[in-house]
């Protein structure tokens, strides 16, 4: 595994007749991205995957951790 570091997330979202979209905003944090979740921004349920784009150009699928601690998040609200 990569040491490099986050770039970027990507995620991709399942909008049912409407297809799939893409999102990636460069200048969101991990913690943006979990709170986005969190207050249903992007809806869980709907998320296909979430990839971190690494500084080497490699990435990894970080889906379940963020979806889960979001879940975990809204849980404790």
């Amino acid at each position: 595994m990569s040491a490099a570091a986050t770039r970027y997330f990507v995620i991709m979202l399942d909008l049912g007749s409407f297809g799939f979209e893409s999102i990636v905003h460069p200048e969101l944090s991990r913690a943006d991205i979990i709170a986005r979740i969190a207050d249903g921004n992007y809806p869980h349920e709907r998320i296909v995957s979430i990839h971190a784009i690494k500084t080497d150009g490699t990435w990894d699928d970080v889906s379940d951790a963020l979806i889960n601690e979001a879940l975990d998040v809204r849980e404790a609200a």
